[in-house]
């Protein structure tokens, strides 16, 4: 009986506490600490299996209550994926963006995906950004969100800001809720969705309401982006960060992580102990760059003024065994001074915390044999040898798929004069080939997917030739292109087209072989030389007799530059005559004629 007394008391005492806290408004999960005190630490290797010799990312941060509110956060990524973004600039980002994944705390915290670029030919907004993850706290799920962002085109920041704050608007009142935008252009696309309607004003009016609703935005600028642009999109001039390089976004990233919530410290030191044994550091890949790397005893050391509740670190190794799982990190310490908004200010405090970040190396499956595509583009025009001014010309590309794998994406970039020609308008044989982009000197234009066996797209673009364009004008065009597939791509040139202005226009049903000499004898040599084919392909020449029979010649590939040329003998037999011969593009459908005579 007493036990049982004993025990009513214990809960009668636990529901009274209960409600008295109910009662003064207290929040129970503010309530599990004072703050200012590290609870864990998070490691991660990025990727966790490799090969051996492969570059392993270590992110090391730390979880702890700040010790006044907010004490959580929900923020959402916004990362520009336009196409000046190709390459190490995305790379880089991505790498960053996983990095302050890794430094939140996501038992409470909260973060989204969002990733922009834009067409800004159909007036749609909607589609130039990408929600990737809304506001979760599966840290798998938004890594693979950060991942999975490919580069397109254009620069919509509107709509990167538009869909970044709504995916906030599920957010808890009591967090922290910010954005952060990085990018590396200017906006060019507005609201509308269409190219160069009002796309900075758009950009700004979004980007205030934002921060009327209560949302800090952060900006991150790389490379020549528009720093007081992106300064005015900004919280507060301190909200923008200048990356000059792709380097710098790493540390950025951590910053902005650590400035989320109030400090829980000051005068830290932050030392990192690796295995030293099985790694070595790849020296310069610490972030901060400040920390300072021990390779014989296998440790890198941070001081840091202020330590955040979201502090995080990062580092590079390499494996320098072949085979095994092992953990990078094999112990964090930490020492600091609690901060001044903690109840035990200016208390000393240490904290430790073991092994993590298991990598395994040599793990993977090693690739399979992909099959590659081979993509190839002709080009012709209409007119095809001479253009009036004010008049129209027609360029008809044809990408083929040649290869036995699948062509994910080809883009093909066309180039013109402004000084001569100005775009009308472009069409295609089927719904997934568009207008990607229209630059000053150029038209970008992505095809969507090509089968295997030969399947093709086709388009025109049309341009007018401008007024008053002096007469004798060359329009030399040629099409670059490069196509994605399982096997890495690849990229080539079309075949050149030359059009001259005249007087007026003037089409001609075949492209011009030289052959020299004009006349010869039977038995004799001649040369024949042509141009104007796809580089590398295939061209089949035959000769017509005065008697108009067809007569093979041979089957040559062109050069680089998609010229031909070879040595033809003229058979002793041959009647005295004119003869024609005869170069067809297998790939281009180009057919060419030149003519000789056998005295």
């Amino acid at each position: 009986m007493a036990q049982h007394a004993h025990r009513t008391r214990m809960l009668l005492s636990m529901i009274l506490a209960l409600l008295l806290m109910i009662a003064g408004g207290i929040n129970l999960a503010n309530a599990q600490g004072t703050g200012g005190t590290i609870d864990s630490v998070n490691k991660f290797a990025r990727p966790s299996t490799v090969n051996a010799g492969d570059p392993v990312n270590v992110n090391v941060s730390i979880n702890a209550l700040p010790c006044v509110p907010p004490y959580s956060v929900s923020v959402a990524l916004v990362i520009d994926k336009s196409g000046s973004m190709t390459g190490t600039p995305l790379a880089q980002a991505l790498s960053a963006a996983s990095l302050f994944v890794d430094t939140l705390d996501l038992s409470r915290d909260e973060a989204s995906v969002v990733a922009f670029s834009g067409d800004g030919y159909d007036g749609d907004s909607a589609n130039d950004a990408d929600t990737l993850s809304n506001l979760s706290q599966d840290r798998g799920s938004l890594i693979s969100a950060i991942s999975s962002i490919q580069v397109d085109e254009n620069t919509n920041i509107y709509e990167g800001l538009n869909q970044g704050g709504a995916t906030l608007t599920s957010a808890a009142s009591s967090n922290a809720h910010a954005l952060v935008l990085l990018t590396d252009g200017v906006a060019n696309i507005g609201a509308g969705g269409m190219l160069g309607l009002s796309p900075s004003s758009d950009a700004l009016t979004k980007a205030t309401e934002l921060k009327n609703q209560g949302i800090r935005i952060y900006t991150i600028g790389l490379g020549q982006a528009d720093a007081n642009f992106l300064k005015n999109i900004a919280t507060s001039a301190s909200d923008y960060y200048a990356s000059p390089t792709p380097a710098e976004l790493p540390t950025i990233y951590a910053q902005i992580a650590r400035s989320l919530l109030s400090d829980i410290g000051t005068d830290a030191t932050f030392v990192e102990t690796y295995d030293n044994t099985n790694f070595e550091i790849i020296d310069g890949s610490q972030v901060p760059t400040n920390g300072v790397i021990d390779s014989a005893a296998g440790t890198i050391t941070w001081d840091f003024p202020t330590l955040g509740s979201r502090q995080g670190v990062s580092y590079q190794v390499r494996a320098l065994t072949t085979s095994g799982t092992y953990d990078i990190s094999r112990q964090t310490d930490i020492t600091y001074t609690q901060a001044t908004s903690c109840s035990q200010q200016g208390q000393q405090l240490d904290f430790s915390f073991g092994t993590g970040a298991t990598a395994a190396i040599g793990q993977t499956q090693p690739p399979t044999n992909a099959i590659p595509a081979n993509v190839t583009v002709s080009l012709i025009a209409d007119p095809n040898q001479a253009v009036a001014p004010s008049d129209v010309i027609a360029y008809t590309f044809t990408a083929t798929n040649r290869g036995k794998g699948t062509a994910d994406e080809t883009k093909i970039t066309l180039p013109f004069d402004p000084s001569v020609v100005e775009l009308v308008d472009a069409t295609f044989s089927r719904n997934t080939a568009w207008v990607s982009q229209v630059n000053t000197s150029s038209v970008e234009i992505k095809t969507g997917t090509l089968s295997s066996g030969n399947d093709s797209v086709s388009g025109t673009v049309r341009f007018r030739v401008l007024g008053g364009t002096t007469t004798g004008t060359q329009l030399n065009t040629q099409a670059s292109f490069t196509w994605s597939d399982a096997a890495g791509g690849g990229s080539g040139n079309s075949n050149t087209v030359t059009v001259t202005v005249s007087d007026q226009s003037a089409t001609q049903p075949y492209a011009t072989l030289t052959v020299t000499p004009y006349s010869a004898s039977a038995g004799d040599s001649f040369e024949v030389k042509g141009t104007g084919f796809i580089p590398n392909e295939p061209v089949t020449l035959w000769y017509n007799t005065p008697s108009n029979q067809d007569v093979a010649v041979k089957t040559v590939n062109a050069n680089a530059d998609g010229e031909i040329e070879l040595t033809f003998s003229a058979t002793s037999g041959l009647a005295p005559g004119n003869y024609a011969m005869v170069a067809y593009g297998n790939w281009s459908a180009m057919t060419a004629v030149g003519v000789f005579q056998i005295q």
